[in-house]
């Protein structure tokens, strides 16, 4: 995946290793990278979901989701409702 190599990069920008951006970034938003990452690929499905007609399968992909079932599961736990229901 191409965004393997986005940390690596970040690292080498401010020259820290990838344990120690973990932990300021996590000390200063309160949450992981990966986490923080997680919350704003959700966020951009419900907006798909509500202001798009694309398909559910097509905004998960989209959104970076290889698996539309685990998108579904990230979702409901996040927000509370289906991604259709968000519809």
């Amino acid at each position: 995946m191409a965004g393997a190599a986005r940390p690596r990069a970040i690292c080498r920008e401010f020259g820290m290793a990838k344990r120690t951006l973990q932990r300021r970034f996590s000390k200063y938003t309160g949450v992981s990278p990966q986490q923080y990452l997680a919350r704003v690929r959700l966020l951009q499905s419900r907006y798909l979901l509500r202001f798009t007609t694309d398909s559910v399968s097509d905004i998960a992909v989209r959104c970076g989701f290889g698996d539309v079932s685990y998108f579904s599961r990230a979702f409901r736990r996040q927000f509370g409702i289906s991604p259709n229901q968000c519809r």
